[in-house]
């Protein structure tokens, strides 16, 4: 029989219960060690085969570059602007109720949801 005094309590058992308590222990650290070194490795085959992928990849795309290469120069010819048309007030179109106009008349547009003021307390 072993006394153990620990956290102001009393506690009478055999010794074998502590050798009992030992094994678990030991086999639990095992446990988790034997994990950590399999996600280890695991981890290491990712990687590896990660950096074969972009190997390939590269050359794949090395490959699909040389083949869509024009054989003649491609020729373009400039197109020419669209004629200006004269913009309307955005305050003014139905589509766009969320938008304001400043002091200054430039029209800006409210980047808060709709309904924002349903859901914010506080002041802005």
């Amino acid at each position: 029989m072993m006394d153990l005094h620990l956290f102001g309590y009393h506690w009478s058992m055999h010794s074998y219960w502590v050798l009992v308590a030992g094994l678990v222990i030991a086999t639990v650290v095992l446990v988790g060690m034997a994990m950590m070194r399999s996600a280890a490795s695991r981890g290491a085959r990712i990687r590896a085969e990660r950096r074969e992928l972009v190997r390939e990849n590269a050359r794949l795309s090395q490959i699909a570059n040389d083949r869509t290469a024009p054989a003649m120069p491609v020729v373009t010819t400039p197109v020419p602007a669209a004629p200006a048309v004269p913009q309307t007030s955005a305050a003014a179109t139905p589509a766009n109720r969320d938008a304001y106009q400043t002091a200054g008349g430039a029209v800006m547009e409210d980047d808060r949801p709709r309904h924002w003021h349903l859901f914010h307390r506080g002041t802005d």
